[in-house]
């Protein structure tokens, strides 16, 4: 199993921890880029890909997920299987690339 990095999402403090209490994130500064990682999973016969990024036109700092698969000689050819957790679009945005 491998992360693979689709790049960033730039969030706003209160977006991204909306009702935490402010003692636990007061470190946190109130805009920042959330990384994006998703799981490659390789079972020696298929690869399975957990999400699918949001895809290359929609961020200047995100849809990388291709670009980074193919710097370890993965391809879109190569991925079998892709599993969707949820239909937010920086996870299934790079399904209409292919």
């Amino acid at each position: 199993m491998m992360a693979i990095s689709d790049g960033a999402f730039p969030v706003s403090k209160d977006f991204f921890f909306a009702n935490t209490p402010e003692d636990i994130i007061h470190h946190i500064p109130s805009n920042f880029n959330a990384p994006l990682n998703f799981l490659l999973i390789d079972t020696g016969d298929k690869n399975t890909l957990v999400d699918a990024g949001f895809g290359e036109s929609h961020l200047p700092i995100a849809g990388k997920l291709i670009s980074h698969l193919e710097t370890h000689c993965i391809y879109p050819e190569d991925i079998h299987t892709v599993i969707i957790t949820h239909g937010h679009m920086d996870h299934i945005g790079g399904l209409s690339n292919n």
